[in-house]
C-alpha cells in the first residue's frame, strides 16, 4: 500500500518561528517516525519494537521526520541550537545508520518528499514573506516554486505541487482570497484549479487518486471544508463549520475530520470519520489535542492514518496529580470502538532502542 505524504497548515507564528506541527509519518510496514528529544526513532506500533534512526546532538535537535518513498531513509529536518537557529535537512538511511547532509534551510515549517524521492518540497518563510521551494537531495540546490503560499502543500503522483497561494501575504487565522493551484517544479506558470478563500493555518489534503483537495476554507468567520476537483475545480462542501483539518486515508474511501463545536479553549476537538463523500459521519475520540498548548507559538498537532482503519492521535493526559499533563498518542479504529493509548509502546520502544546502541 503506497503512503499519501501530508500536508498541513500552520500558523503565522509558527511559521515565523520556523516550527513544525506535531504530525506523525506510518509508512506501509506499520511503523511510525517519531523524532523526540533523544532523537527519530522508527516504532513498529504492532511489535513494540523500536530502531534508531537519527540520534540528536548538543547541536541540533530534530523537529520533523518523513519516510524516503522508498522505506529505505528518513527525511529529517533538525532545528540548531545556536544564536542563528538554522535548519538542517539531513536524510538518514536506515541499513547503515548514517546520515548526510542535504541543505541549511532559512525558516522552515513543512517539508515533504517527491514521489521519486529525488526532491524534497521545503515550506520557506524569509524575509519576503513565505513561499515553497524544491531542494534537488543529491545536490542540495533550492527552487522556488510558489510563492506566496501557504505551509499547507501535497505532491502529486507526476511529481507536481499542489498548494493554495493567497492573493496577499497575510498571517494569523485572518482569510484571504487565493487559488488552489497545481506547480510543476521543471518550470512554468502555476495552473489555477480554483478560486478559494482560506488563512496561512489552512489545511490541504490531496486524495490517493489524485482527483480531490480536500481545503479548509474560512467564510463569514467560519471554518468549511470544501471539496475540490482538480480535473474542473468543481467544488462541494463537506461540512459547514468548526473544521480543524480533514486527511483522506491511505485508499481514498475514508476522511478524517477535526471538528470543534463551541468557544470552550478548555477542551479539545472532536475527531470524527466520514465517507469521501463527508456523509455517514461517525464520532470517534473527544479532547483530542489540536494544538501544543502554549500561551505563545503553540503548534498545531494532527492526527494520522495507520493504515486504512486506523487513526492515531494525540490527547493530554494526567501523569502527576490531576492537573500535570503530558501528551500521550492513541489510536482508534475507524469503525468506531474504545481509543487505546500507545504512549507506553513507544517509550519502551524508545529505551529499548536507545540500549541497543
Amino acid at each position: 500500500m503506497k503512503r499519501m505524504a501530508v500536508w498541513l497548515g500552520v500558523t503565522a507564528l509558527a511559521v515565523a518561528a520556523g516550527c513544525f506541527p506535531v504530525l506523525l509519518d506510518v509508512d506501509a510496514k506499520g511503523r511510525a517516525l517519531v523524532p523526540r528529544h533523544e532523537g527519530v526513532f522508527a516504532v513498529d506500533l504492532k511489535t513494540g519494537q523500536g530502531q534508531l534512526v537519527m540520534r540528536s546532538s548538543a547541536a541540533a535537535s530534530p523537529a520533523w521526520a518523513r519516510w524516503s518513498p522508498d522505506g529505505k531513509a528518513a527525511m529529517v529536518v533538525s532545528v540548531s541550537s545556536d544564536a542563528d537557529n538554522k535548519f538542517l535537512l539531513d536524510v538518514a538511511t536506515l541499513g547503515d545508520g548514517k546520515s548526510r547532509r542535504v541543505a541549511e534551510l532559512e525558516t522552515a515549517a513543512l517539508a515533504l518528499w517527491s514521489p521519486d524521492g529525488k526532491a524534497v518540497s521545503v515550506a520557506e518563510a524569509g524575509m519576503g514573506g513565505a513561499g515553497l521551494k524544491v531542494v534537488d537531495v543529491a545536490s542540495g540546490e533550492k527552487k522556488t516554486v510558489v510563492s506566496p503560499s501557504a505551509s499547507s502543500h501535497q505532491w502529486t503522483a507526476d511529481g507536481k505541487v499542489v498548494a493554495f497561494q493567497p492573493n496577499e501575504n497575510v498571517g494569523g487565522d485572518k482569510a484571504t482570497d487565493g487559488r488552489l493551484v497545481v506547480a510543476d517544479p521543471a518550470g512554468g506558470d502555476a495552473k489555477t484549479i480554483a478560486e478559494a478563500r482560506a488563512t496561512s493555518m489552512t489545511v490541504l489534503s490531496l486524495s490517493p487518486d489524485g482527483k480531490y483537495v480536500l481545503l479548509v476554507e474560512k467564510r463569514d468567520d467560519k471554518e468549511q471544508l470544501t471539496r475540490f476537483a482538480v480535473a474542473d475545480g468543481a467544488r462541494q462542501t463537506l461540512m459547514a463549520e468548526g473544521v480543524k483539518g480533514a486527511f483522506w486515508s491511505p485508499d481514498g474511501k475514508r476522511i478524517a475530520i477535526l471538528r470543534k463545536i463551541g468557544d470552550d479553549n478548555e477542551k479539545g476537538v472532536d475527531l470524527v470519520v466520514t465517507d469521501a463523500e463527508g456523509k455517514q459521519s461517525k464520532d470517534l475520540a473527544v479532547d483530542v489535542m489540536e494544538n501544543t498548548g502554549e500561551m505563545m507559538g503553540s503548534l498545531p498537532v494532527y492526527p494520522t492514518w495507520a493504515d486504512n482503519d486506523t487513526i492515531l492521535f494525540f490527547r493530554k493526559v494526567a501523569v502527576y496529580g490531576t492537573s500535570g499533563k503530558a501528551m500521550h498518542l492513541f489510536s482508534v479504529k475507524a469503525d468506531g470502538g474504545d481509543a487505546r493509548d500507545l504512549q507506553l509502546t513507544v517509550d519502551t520502544a524508545v529505551a529499548g532502542a536507545l540500549k541497543e546502541k
